[in-house]
């Protein structure tokens, strides 16, 4: 019996032996797959890990850099705020003494110069472009001292001079404002920027005034205007009738942004590139035109407003003749330049310096703006068309060149002779000295774009100095931040 039980053994042993040997490989290759498994799950992880970490530091490095070049853009914001306000402050400081007197006698306005001081706030580099540039950090001025990133201060706009077209956000036609907005958009040349050749609803420019006004008075009833810009209202309809092609209805409600006119019909791209610039949501105090500001089109349509001594009737405009078109079209052109001639201030100092007989006809008395005063708009008008060939043709080189070249005077003007045609009209002088506005705006767009890295903020604000005299306070019109 023992000896069967130590065979027993031994072939337990045996077969144990035997069946041990490829148990341990195939337990050896599991360890190896779990190995190699894990490894690969850790890898994957790892890899995982460091990407998600990698686009968290990226979107952490972007959002600091949207944060900086918000707050860059708001204190170029700021700074052109401050430099609005100071205007103020110059003409009531009593100790800036003649000074004080000179810049107020001459209508001193900070806005034109702005464009040369901010560099002084982000750098403290002055530069006075031909005159050369001065390094304030030679003196211990560095800006904002450890300043990153940029600022960049676009050109301030004034608001003055615009037509409003809130003002047809009332039960009574507003029918000097509907008269102005028509001189505007008066010629024949715009007919294709307002979407006439694309067969739209609107057919004639009179008609984009009338959808305008329809889109913001508080009524129902549809406005016409005759072939005189004369509007009546009622009897002819709905003014759903102009939206029965689109999705948009007329607000009847003051308008908040300019923008809002692009759901008028007729009112195209191309109607807001050429004249919104003239146009404004903002409560404008006066209707009359800023001559300060005023660029061809704006002349063009005063002037063909304001023409008498014609024999022929010509309705609502007398540009419509040919001949008086002509003769506008170049004191336009004339008025415009002189404008834009002061456009930039360090040009009008190295003009005066220059001293030549020209510039003396224009610039005399030291003058850093076109008109200081309304008093003096007629007579300065009166010796600007009344002048010479060689006056004419130094100012139409500051015009803009679209519209010299549009009406032909490109080849003239870079031959150096000009002959101007014959004036077979007068102009109504004393109307044109209520009709136009030379005091101080109130009102500014302003707008800034911080730049920090590959970041870019730009705000926009609209801000109302009309009180500040009196209380120093601001109102803060209208904010965009994109």
């Amino acid at each position: 019996m023992r000896r069967l039980l130590s065979a027993a053994a031994r072939a337990a042993l045996v077969v144990d032996q035997r069946l041990d040997r490829p148990v341990a490989r195939n337990r050896r290759g599991v360890a190896m797959l779990l190995v190699m498994f894990t490894v690969t799950i850790l890898a994957t992880s790892i890899v995982e890990f460091v990407y998600n970490t990698r686009v968290n530091l990226y979107l952490a490095q972007n959002h600091r850099d949207e944060v900086k070049a918000y707050f860059l853009a708001r204190s170029g914001i700021n700074l052109q705020r401050l430099a609005l306000a100071y205007q103020y402050e110059i003409a009531r400081d009593p100790n800036m003494g003649l000074l004080a007197s000179v810049m107020s006698r001459s209508n001193f306005q900070m806005f034109r110069f702005l464009p040369y001081l901010a560099p002084i706030f982000t750098s403290g580099q002055l530069s006075a472009g031909d005159f050369g540039e001065v390094d304030l950090g030679r003196s211990g001025a560095s800006g904002f001292g450890g300043f990153q990133g940029n600022i960049v201060m676009h050109d301030v706009e004034a608001e003055t001079g615009k037509i409003n077209v809130n003002l047809f956000a009332s039960q009574r036609l507003d029918q000097e404002a509907i008269q102005r907005l028509c001189q505007l958009v008066f010629p024949g040349e715009y007919d294709s920027m307002m979407g006439i050749e694309q067969q739209r609803t609107i057919e004639d420019r009179f008609e984009v005034v009338a959808a305008i006004v329809d889109y913001v008075d508080p009524d129902s009833d549809l406005t016409v205007l005759d072939e005189n810009c004369v509007a009546s209202v009622g009897g002819a309809g709905n003014e759903i009738s102009r939206y029965v092609d689109t999705d948009v209805e007329p607000k009847n409600e003051p308008l908040v942004s300019l923008d809002e006119l692009r759901l008028v019909p007729g009112v195209t791209d191309g109607f807001m590139t050429q004249f919104g610039d003239h146009l404004t949501v903002y409560p404008i105090a006066n209707k009359q035109m800023y001559v300060n500001e005023a660029d061809f089109e704006t002349w063009y349509a005063f002037l063909c407003s304001h023409i008498q001594g014609l024999q022929e009737d010509v309705g609502f405009s007398a540009c419509v003749l040919p001949q008086v078109q002509l003769r506008v079209v170049y004191d336009a052109l004339v008025l415009s330049g002189y404008v834009a001639l002061f456009d930039d201030p360090i040009r009008v100092l190295m003009l005066m310096m220059g001293g030549s007989d020209v510039t003396g006809e224009v610039l005399g008395g030291g003058r850093f703006m076109p008109f200081s005063s309304n008093a003096r708009v007629v007579g300065t008008m009166q010796g600007l068309l009344d002048g010479s060939p060689e006056l004419h043709l130094f100012l139409m080189s500051f015009a803009e060149p679209r519209w010299v070249q549009a009406y032909g005077l490109t080849a003239s003007i870079g031959q150096g002779s000009l002959v101007p045609p014959q004036r077979p009209f007068e102009y109504d002088l004393g109307r044109m000295a209520r009709d136009v506005e030379t005091s101080n705006p109130e009102i500014f767009t302003i707008r800034s774009t911080g730049e920090y890295g590959a970041a870019s903020r730009t705000i926009t604000a609209v801000t109302d100095l009309s009180a500040y005299p009196q209380t120093r306070t601001e109102r803060i019109l209208y904010w965009r931040e994109f």
